[in-house]
């Protein structure tokens, strides 16, 4: 089956809701080194089963590293506050130093000021679940996916990459 074939398959939430799980191979560097993503469902979903596979991967999976994306027009929802909540319950040795906080579309962001009052309301909000130093990027999928188009390497101007595969090269303490 093709990505395109697949995308039709996944997007349709008729069709979606009577698929278990979808493996994609993709070859790139970053998969060459023996890394595997696992891309779940999105907690903000209006499905709530969207949150339940995504919840249940999380639970049971040793996921090294989680990348937990929130928007930007609505960092921080309270979905996110209720998975993360739901998350510390069942993770009792959950090790933060493999979790990534990430801002997606911080380009809508009109004015740096603004970019820096939404990226310090997300620290805050995580600040009131004990996390303290979180590794929060803002990244703009937008404009990786236009640099790329253009032939370009996608830079690190967030340093997300770096300190993304710091945490790959990390052991994990829950180990």
């Amino acid at each position: 089956m093709s990505l395109a074939e697949s995308h039709k398959m996944v997007a349709n939430e008729k069709i979606a809701c009577l698929i278990e799980s979808v493996t994609m191979y993709y070859d790139c560097p970053f998969t060459k080194q023996g890394n595997v993503l696992v891309d779940t469902p999105g907690a903000s979903s209006i499905h709530a089963r969207h949150t339940e596979v995504a919840f249940h991967y999380i639970k049971n999976a040793d996921a090294d590293p989680i990348l937990f994306l929130t928007y930007f027009n609505h960092a921080f929802s309270r979905s996110d506050r209720e998975f993360l909540i739901q998350l510390g319950r069942v993770k009792d040795t959950f090790s933060l130093d493999k979790m990534f906080f990430v801002i997606n579309a911080i380009d809508l962001a009109q004015t740096e000021q603004e970019r820096k009052d939404v990226t310090a309301y997300v620290k805050a909000q995580l600040l009131t679940f004990g996390i303290r130093h979180p590794k929060l990027f803002g990244v703009s999928s937008k404009h990786a996916l236009l640099e790329r188009q253009n032939g370009g390497t996608l830079s690190d101007a967030s340093g997300m990459d770096r300190s993304f595969m710091s945490g790959m090269n990390t052991p994990n303490k829950n180990c």
